[in-house]
């Protein structure tokens, strides 16, 4: 038995939703659901029904409107709790006026955050324990999920591959971000996968060699 990591990539930004999940336990976490239209939901309500998962927890790396899209209908669906950084709560109570701008719709009229997360909280995930660490800079309340004993981290917008997060948004900082991700990230054991926000996986090692902003 082992930790499942499955990879959806939804929207038209595209951002990287994923689902955790212990194949002996099922006890499942969604990271950054945003998820649209009909296709793309029953894909996902598909694929927690058919491998027989529970999520437990709604994860959030942040609250920029494209990683939460469907946020309120996750939580409706599965009743899980959602987890996030008081420091971006700003960014949910906006999260219709940011959508909006780029020609979406959001429904937050009774979602909140159930439990704020700070550094180094700990959760656990049938025999998988996640620690959530802070990394602002993309936003104020940007955290990173890491699973140590799975040697994987989700960093949703703060590390992608050779690349870092955007930091001209509101409440963004190039500098706090460099030097999170150089004490809270790269001092990681190499060979840990990042599971970013957008785009392909990388390594640990990978971005310490070849992540230009980080030299």
């Amino acid at each position: 038995m082992s930790l499942v990591v499955e990879k959806f990539p939804v929207n038209p930004f595209p951002v990287n939703c994923y689902i955790a999940w212990d194949e002996e336990s099922k006890d499942a976490t969604i990271i950054d659901p945003g998820y649209i239209g009909e296709h793309e939901r029953e894909f996902i309500l598909d694929y927690i029904r058919k491998n027989g998962i529970k999520i437990k927890y709604i994860l959030l790396t942040h609250m920029h409107f494209d990683h939460i899209l469907s946020l309120a209908d996750i939580r409706e669906v599965t009743k899980a709790p959602i987890y996030g950084s008081k420091n971006d709560e700003f960014l949910l109570k906006t999260a219709k006026n940011q959508a909006a701008a780029f020609g979406f719709k959001l429904d937050f009229d009774d979602v909140n955050i159930d439990k704020y997360l700070n550094d180094k909280d700990e959760i656990t995930l049938g025999e998988y324990k996640i620690i959530a660490l802070t990394v602002p800079g993309h936003s104020p309340g940007s955290i990173v999920f890491y699973m140590p004993k799975a040697g994987i981290v989700f960093t949703g917008d703060v590390l992608f591959r050779q690349s870092i997060g955007r930091t001209d948004l509101p409440g963004g900082d190039f500098e706090t971000l460099i030097e999170g991700i150089k004490k809270k990230l790269l001092t990681l054991p190499d060979d840990t996968i990042v599971y970013s926000g957008h785009g392909p996986e990388t390594t640990i090692s990978y971005e310490k060699k070849y992540n230009s902003f980080l030299k």
